[in-house]
């Protein structure tokens, strides 16, 4: 699964690593600035007069979105403004800032489907992040309006993808922007077929790239370094998290480079930390694949266990490969990185653990048996906290409306769930509600709701007053714990929130013995626009690690994997 050489990887390198977030001092001086604010170290050590200013950017982007917004609507001129000044801002993550600041203000001055699209994420984006119930009729009509505007958009690009070819990276562009306006809604189905559609489109763009002097280098370092990632990242969220592959499943066709065994291939060397994460990304979406074939041929021949926990395995060192490899990287590199690149390697590491969190549940018996991750846990809440306490990432209520690209809600769920130390899952409990509250499609309150739940039930064996904690010596037995949970809505409910019914599965007699099923009513919060992505068992192993019969081409198929 190597490749001699970076393969994507080295495309990313463009110039050097340099942060650009430095002070002007010492940006004249022509060294490593430490990012400090107000001031760096570097200028009050040597008593020099540290200043920052706003990117000359910031003075392009003024001027370029009031000529735009001179010849729209005044409905849409705010939303765009707000968009930019805002939305975009904070949608830019930790690695999509290009992206969501740059290149989608690019197209809007000349395209008018982008121009629709950010129009209604900014629209709705405003009305998620001042939600407050009871709705009010204000933000009734700021979605109303970025629907409207949402059909324009789609409606205009629909006509702009008969052009051919050459329209195709805009129509990425505009599976991405449609997806997110998708996970702002919580309409699952809806953001994944936008991200299968944008990733099948990759992949026909990459076959074109691949003859000569079909495709300018541009926009091909354009799908590269700015598309492909994102869409990505979304394609691992939606596939694999949200349990979607009875609505839609990941696309056949594989994104990358495959070694003649039909593996993704991985670098010998990572040379930046996006790199790294793109490998990564890529590893994952190709597992997720993986596992589907295997789903679907249990369907028809029963397997024994074994083989299938070997698999498992084969997965664990692909991953652990990727790591060796990454943590080469940091120790190349991390003395020269500044806060920025240091907020980046933390999020890649969350993006590893969410991998090793993943195959871990295929090889651990019991809930009990997750005790060994006691260090991961602990890793997960800090790395969680120093992202989470970074003021310019997270200046305010708004900012932590919709998050795109930090992977912080699987890896808490799993804290909160599976770890039996008290302060530990209280850590990862508070966390839930301070990390910004949808992760995609997902959201974070309504994970928080039934974590808390889950805690609650497991905990009850002690027999504590109400609000007491456990002492840090009393974990929950195993045959207390929960080992799953299915949420369904109650029928022909009128109540205001919606109420369902979430289900708890539990062994009160061992493993062996026959599972309790303990079903009870639960709230949950709605999104503005309507729609509630029901939560879902991030951690559930799949049915084809308990088939106990054999079948050897599919033992066979298994090995090579």
């Amino acid at each position: 699964m190597e490749a001699d050489t970076p393969s994507y990887d080295q495309r990313l390198r463009i110039g050097s690593n340099r942060s650009r977030r430095g002070c002007i001092t010492c940006r004249t001086r022509r060294i490593k600035c430490d990012e400090q604010k107000p001031v760096c170290l570097r200028c009050t050590s040597t008593g020099r007069r540290c200043d920052y200013m706003p990117m000359p950017y910031s003075l392009r982007i003024a001027k370029q979105l009031a000529q735009m917004t001179a010849f729209v609507d005044p409905v849409e001129s705010r939303a765009l403004e707000f968009f930019f000044h805002k939305s975009a801002t904070h949608l830019g993550g930790y690695f999509g800032a290009s992206f969501w600041s740059r290149m989608v203000l690019q197209l809007s001055l000349n395209e008018p489907s982008i121009r629709h699209a950010i129009a209604a994420i900014g629209l709705l984006y405003e009305a998620e992040g001042t939600w407050a119930a009871p709705v009010t009729a204000w933000q009734t009509s700021q979605t109303d309006r970025a629907l409207h505007l949402y059909n324009r958009a789609i409606r205009a690009i629909v006509d702009k993808a008969s052009v051919g070819i050459d329209a195709v990276p805009l129509v990425i562009t505009a599976s991405v922007l449609f997806a997110s306006f998708e996970f702002l809604r919580q309409n699952a189905t809806a953001a994944a077929s936008h991200v299968m559609n944008g990733l099948n489109l990759v992949w026909t763009w990459r076959q074109h790239r691949d003859r000569p002097n079909q495709l300018e280098g541009s926009r091909a370092h354009w799908v590269d370094v700015e598309l492909t990632p994102t869409l990505l990242c979304f394609s691992v969220n939606t596939y694999e998290h949200a349990g979607l592959k009875h609505l839609i499943r990941a696309p056949r066709k594989k994104v990358h480079a495959l070694d003649d065994r039909g593996q993704p291939m991985l670098g010998r060397r990572f040379w930046t930390l996006p790199g790294a994460r793109l490998s990564l990304l890529d590893l994952i979406l190709y597992l997720i694949g993986t596992f589907q074939d295997w789903e679907e041929l249990t369907s028809e021949e029963r397997l024994r266990r074994p083989p299938f926990m070997s698999l498992a395995d084969s997965v664990r060192q692909a991953a652990d490969r990727w790591k060796a490899t990454f943590e080469a990287l940091v120790q190349r590199k991390e003395s020269t990185w500044g806060p920025g690149e240091r907020n980046e390697l933390d999020v890649t590491r969350l993006l590893w653990y969410c991998i090793s969190l993943g195959t871990d549940r295929y090889r651990i018996a019991t809930e009990c048996g997750w005790d060994d991750m006691r260090a991961v846990f602990e890793d997960v809440i800090e790395i969680s906290e120093r992202l989470l306490a970074d003021s310019q990432q997270y200046p305010d209520k708004l900012s932590k409306t919709l998050n795109l690209d930090c992977q912080m809600l699987y890896p808490l769920q799993a804290v909160v769930w599976k770890c039996r130390w008290p302060h530990l899952r209280r850590r990862g409990l508070d966390l839930l509600l301070q990390i910004p509250k949808q992760e995609l499609v997902f959201s974070a309150p309504n994970y928080h709701t039934v974590c808390s739940r889950i805690m609650e039930v497991e905990e009850s064996v002690f027999h504590l007053a109400p609000e007491t904690a456990p002492n840090e010596d009393m974990l929950p037995p195993d045959h207390a714990r929960v080992y799953d949970f299915v949420i369904t809505p109650t029928p022909a409910t009128t109540t205001e929130p919606l109420v369902y019914n979430i289900t708890f599965k539990t062994f009160p007699h061992g493993c062996n013995g026959a599972p309790l099923f303990c079903t009870e009513p639960l709230q949950l919060v709605p999104s503005q626009a309507g729609g509630t992505m029901i939560p879902v068992n991030l951690m559930k192993r799949r049915d084809w690690t308990q088939y106990d019969q054999t079948s050897d081409h599919a033992i066979g198929g298994v090995e090579e994997v």
